[in-house]
């Protein structure tokens, strides 16, 4: 997240927002924005089946040899073959899977016959429902990518000549950025164009990839299908829509805001004096209990942790989870032993644990847990790398999010404390890249003082001081280290977001935290794939 020229980056920092009186902040689902709420939002587009109908574009640049000979005649001449031989790499390629030879083969050829078709004055069609959609965002100042498995040259060209031009920001190949079932992709597509996973819309008409993109923490996930079957379902990290312009149902008609900097909002008593961000590590399952539960002991022991360190009613508390039993559990179990059964609780999905193929190969490999860990921290092999990138971005995502949303929320003079219920290695990594982007030498789980183990935390204070300015740090171990808010996206001079729902905007990323998950849509094996429960 850190490190090289491959680093993962923070999203865009952002300023706060008032209204015409500067009396409170906006709300508008996790975020304000300048000038219209809706401008922070990306939005990702496929392009085949999507903006374009595939049968349409594959008859166009592989039907077309009747109307225009010479362009295939010129491009088999290229390839040493011949009309036959052209056409077969069309069958060659529908019959393999994405990112095989075969396939790569026929998208290397058929971007070669678009381009010459595009330039003979040839036009791709449209699909009806798109261009509005298009036009629209592009009046509210939302970027629009273009996201595709053909090749950068071909795939500009065709936006450029047609009646979308002028209308995308910018187009990514498959070929350049990675491929389109490889969660990882889309994280890079985001880290590359700075975008914010939970302003970030995604389209696709391919479940495997609308699966990669919402595994890569995307918030607003569409499945089109144009048929119509299974129309508003939802699926395991995205929804099933109909027409494009469905998109958008998170980004219309909001309010226009002017927007102060962070210093003004300070200096004019919206401030705060201080807030504690705890990122706790929830209680242990236990050994011999089945399922995503705690055992007895570790609903003692949590509500033990709960009386000796939640603060009294000096401060405001507000209990935050990630959506897995055992961290609601923990956190009801702080809350009641810290005598704060009034919190304010909810849930966020960036707290979550590990997707669950790095979990099993986690789970498969006979190491210590400590082990573990420090192989996540070095990224010592591609599935360690991805555990340290998910990581790291859901988690500092997170917590620069949640200082935001309680600078953003709180009167002048308040105390807010803020539990944060996660996994290992998940809390592990977050401290790791903090320290790490500021400039700390963090090369193993020594140097954080150990793994985080059972109801293990770390605190970042953020404090107003006498001249308005901001002061952070990060406690952990004994050991403080102050922080630049900047790095984290928390600019005085920039924008910031705040993040408050209502409830009808909860949906998957943040639930109204009332007991247990039943869908069981989150439950995992983190504790057994750490060697805890062994």
């Amino acid at each position: 997240m850190i490190e090289g020229n491959n680093a993962l980056k923070l999203e865009q920092p952002r300023s706060y927002e008032l209204n015409s009186d500067k009396s409170n902040i906006i709300p508008f689902d996790r975020g304000l924005h300048s000038e219209n709420h809706s401008k922070n939002y990306t939005v990702i587009s496929d392009m085949h089946g999507t903006t374009h109908p595939a049968k349409d574009y594959d008859r166009v640049t592989w039907n077309s040899h009747v109307e225009h000979p010479k362009i295939y005649d010129k491009v088999a001449k290229e390839l040493g073959t011949d009309l036959e031989g052209l056409l077969d790499y069309k069958k060659k390629g529908d019959a393999a899977d994405k990112g095989t030879p075969d396939f790569e083969k026929m998208v290397e050829v058929g971007d070669k016959l678009t381009l010459e078709l595009l330039e003979s004055g040839v036009t791709y069609p449209i699909f009806e429902d798109v261009s509005p959609v298009f036009n629209k965002l592009k009046s509210d100042g939302i970027d629009i990518h273009i996201y595709s498995s053909g090749g950068f040259e071909a795939l500009q060209k065709n936006y450029d000549k047609s009646k979308l031009n002028g209308k995308t920001k910018e187009v990514h190949s498959a070929q350049d950025v990675g491929p389109k079932y490889d969660a990882q992709t889309y994280i890079g597509i985001m880290n590359k164009i700075g975008a914010d996973p939970n302003f970030t819309v995604y389209v696709a008409d391919n479940k495997k990839e609308c699966a990669a993109a919402a595994q890569a923490g995307i918030k607003h996930v569409y499945f089109i299908d144009r048929s119509g079957k299974d129309h508003g379902k939802k699926e395991e990290g995205y929804k099933i829509i109909k027409e494009y312009g469905e998109i958008t149902e998170h980004l219309n008609g909001q309010e226009k805001v002017n927007f102060v900097d962070f210093a003004e909002f300070i200096k004019s008593g919206h401030g705060t004096k201080e807030v504690k961000l705890v990122m706790r590590r929830h209680s242990h399952k236990g050994k011999g209990k089945q399922g995503d539960q705690l055992t007895d002991e570790g609903h003692k022991y949590s509500e033990e942790i709960g009386r000796e360190q939640l603060p009294g009613k000096e401060y405001e508390m507000e209990g935050i989870s990630s959506p897995m039993n055992r961290t609601r559990q923990t956190l009801e179990n702080l809350l009641k032993g810290g005598k704060r059964q009034d919190a304010s609780r909810r849930t966020d999905a960036r707290l979550k644990e590990l997707p669950n193929d790095i979990l099993d190969y986690m789970k498969k490999q006979p190491i210590h847990r400590d082990e573990k860990i420090n192989n996540t921290l070095k990224k010592s092999d591609p599935v360690y790398k991805r555990a340290y990138e998910l990581s790291a971005s859901q988690m500092l995502s997170y917590i620069k999010s949640e200082i935001a949303y309680q600078l953003g929320h709180m009167n002048k003079g308040t105390k807010k404390w803020v539990e944060s219920l996660s996994h290992g290695p998940k809390v592990d990594v977050s401290l790791a890249a903090l320290l790490k982007l500021h400039g700390e030498d963090v090369k193993d789980v020594a140097d954080l003082g150990g793994v985080f183990l059972e109801c293990n935390h770390y605190t970042i204070t953020v404090k107003q001081s006498s001249n308005g300015k901001i002061k952070a740090s990060v406690n952990y171990r004994g050991k403080k280290v102050d922080l630049d808010p900047a790095k984290l996206g928390l600019s005085e001079k920039q924008m910031m977001e705040a993040m408050e729902l209502g409830e009808e905007n909860l949906e998957d990323v943040v639930e109204e935290f009332d007991g247990e998950d039943e869908s069981g849509e989150f439950e995992g094996e983190s504790g057994e794939a750490m060697g805890e429960a062994a």
